[in-house]
């Protein structure tokens, strides 16, 4: 898969707004992807914005991989859990010239403390949830210019390997621990 980020990336200016992937969760679990989902299809100003998230409209992972590299963001949202793969997933493949990560505010953020999300990723808090949200936000993404594009690339880079595996583990450890000293530092003294 590592294989379809080994060649140019495709200039800002070619690519297609916005994807959303993945599969569609389990509406008592969350309604979030369905929601953003229904705005986006509702909205006359979507014509840039890829949805890959039903049936036959999923991506396999050759096409996921090719589609985060010809979009310049990729929306992340809350799965069937509040936690997802999908922040780790276009994290790093942003970091690689995919799309940038744009987040909904209940998406789960990692290492929050240490890590200021700001710089490398797009937040929205209650994104799409009326049309004119939609449009609003959508013209939002279309005003990114090139060189905030770079700026927020170079900063995915250096947080790129607290997401992957087997980086991850290890970064996840190192907090902890520290969090473990700092507390018992604070008992002590």
């Amino acid at each position: 898969p590592e294989e379809a980020y080994h060649v140019a990336p495709v200039p800002w200016k070619a690519r297609r707004l916005l994807l959303f992937a993945g599969h569609m969760p389990r509406p008592y679990l969350s309604r979030t992807r369905g929601l953003i989902e229904k705005q986006l299809e509702n909205c006359t100003d979507s014509g840039d914005v890829t949805m890959a998230l039903r049936g036959t409209g999923r991506l396999n992972l050759s096409s996921y991989l090719n589609a985060t590299r010809w979009h310049k963001f990729c929306l992340v949202s809350q799965g069937d859990t509040f936690s997802t793969k999908k922040l780790a997933e276009v994290v790093v493949l942003g970091a690689m010239g995919g799309c940038l990560p744009l987040l909904t505010r209940e998406v789960v953020r990692p290492y929050r403390d240490v890590l200021d999300y700001q710089r490398f990723t797009i937040s929205f808090g209650a994104p799409f949830r009326n049309i004119a949200t939609a449009q609003e936000q959508l013209q939002r993404l279309r005003s990114f210019t090139s060189t905030e594009h770079r700026a927020i690339r170079q900063n995915l880079s250096r947080v790129a390997s607290k997401f992957a595996v087997p980086s991850a583990s290890k970064y996840l450890l190192e907090t902890l621990c520290e969090k473990v000293r700092s507390h018992n530092e604070s008992r002590i003294g």
